[in-house]
């Protein structure tokens, strides 16, 4: 079977999942606020699951924050080969902050990364 993301490209039909809304804090938890109110579905709990679904087709956008590289490595190649993008907060390559989101697109992740921004 071939894997592929869905190739959402609008922000406002996406799908997004985290881990657990109440890992944001601060500047990050009002910044996940202003994404989570420009899509119309969220999921919660699935972990580096959410960023294998993006790769499948099955959830838009991913995103968590803290993350190590033994939590996305993996996941980074996944995600690229099925079509998708994923990159840091910033609209960044450098995942070393530890803050990730994975779109099925390069154009979702750069609406979703101007969302971040506000």
């Amino acid at each position: 079977a071939i894997v592929e993301t869905s190739g959402c490209c609008v922000l406002g039909e996406a799908r997004i999942s985290t881990t657990d809304p109440h890992l944001f804090e601060g500047a990050q938890f009002d910044a996940f606020s202003r994404l989570r109110a420009q899509v119309p579905l969220v999921r919660y709990g699935l972990d580096a699951m959410a960023f294998a679904r993006v790769a499948t087709g099955d959830i838009d956008l991913a995103t968590d924050v803290g993350l190590k590289p033994h939590d996305y490595d993996a996941l980074v190649a996944c995600v690229r080969f099925a079509g998708g993008h994923i990159g840091n907060w910033t609209g960044g390559d450098d995942l070393s902050g530890g803050d990730v989101i994975a779109a099925a697109s390069e154009a979702l992740y750069r609406q979703a990364v101007g969302a971040l921004k506000g």
